[in-house]
């Protein structure tokens, strides 16, 4: 019983002067006693530079970049740098990670990057947007950590200004040769030019009488191979002036059987979707209506 206990002292004592070694070798972040500049060192020097306005890709709003981080911090053993992350934070939007650079992927520091001013076909809202960048560290033992290392003001916008040109073109056809005619509508064009600073990306409601009738995205035709073409979704640039049509599904009125021939009164709005800071939220927003008739010729 005696040897037990001697024993049982020996494998105690070894175990403390073990852990004490280890802690003092190697700091945690759980520790009260470590602050995270023990951990994440003097900060590398950072340079951001906006090398283009606003404009569409495709349906997503977008800005192009240079980043250069210079410098390296210096991490305890354990630690690694997992890479940068880049956060967009408009005045009236939501901050959200935007991009992330790994390790080794700039080039001499330095990378050209595409980062996104709101989401797929959204418009983004007017005011200052910041990028935030932060370095992240990770080690197997605990969560991975980050700090603010930079900030920046990418611009100040006023939004988007949008303006329709000429007259819209509604595309029907009649869709049934005896018996009385009856037409079916199946999109608009339009020539639609921006004014402003922001990318838009308009959707329509034609009303045609006291009936509506919601569009798919605003498209426009594009070459992709040599010879053929194709109708993309997209938005309208700072400063462009782009022809296209909102395309309506085989539309033929509230009673299915198709407009009839004569005079109709016709009115076009033009909305988008757009994120409201007051309901956190996106909410629909109008941008332009314009009014005029229709004749189905008889």
């Amino acid at each position: 019983m005696k040897t037990d206990i001697i024993y049982l002292f020996f494998v105690l004592a070894a175990f403390i002067i073990f852990t004490s070694g280890c802690i003092g070798q190697t700091p945690s972040l759980g520790s009260e006693n470590v602050s995270v500049s023990d951990v994440f060192g003097e900060k590398p020097n950072v340079i951001i530079t906006v090398i283009s306005k606003p404009y569409d890709d495709h349906g997503l709003p977008s800005l192009n970049l240079t980043v250069e981080i210079k410098g390296k911090s210096e991490y305890p053993d354990g630690y690694y740098l997992a890479g940068y992350e880049l956060w967009l934070k408009p005045e009236k939007g939501y901050s959200r990670q935007v991009y992330t650079i790994l390790p080794g992927e700039m080039a001499n520091g330095i990378e050209n990057i595409t980062i996104p001013l709101d989401g797929s076909y959204k418009t983004p809202v007017p005011g200052t947007y910041k990028i935030i960048v932060y370095e992240v560290i990770d080690n197997p033992h605990t969560l991975t950590q980050k700090r603010e290392i930079y900030q920046t003001v990418l611009g100040n916008f006023s939004g988007q200004k949008l303006r329709v040109l000429g007259e819209p073109f509604i595309n029907y056809e009649q869709i049934n040769v005896i018996g009385p005619s009856a037409y079916a509508i199946y999109g608009v064009n339009m020539t639609i030019q921006n004014d402003g600073d922001l990318p838009v990306y308009p959707f329509l409601i034609l009303s045609i009488d006291n009936e509506q009738a919601f569009s798919d995205a605003f498209t426009v035709e594009e070459n992709y191979t040599q010879g053929s073409s194709a109708l993309w979704a997209r938005g309208i640039g700072p400063g462009e002036t782009i022809a296209g049509s909102f395309s309506i599904s085989d539309w033929r009125g509230k009673t299915g059987e198709g407009f009839a021939p004569g005079n109709h009164s016709v009115k076009y709005t033009l909305y988008n979707n757009i994120y409201n800071s007051n309901l956190n939220q996106y909410v629909t927003e109008n941008i332009s209506i314009l009014t005029g008739s229709i004749v189905f010729i008889k």
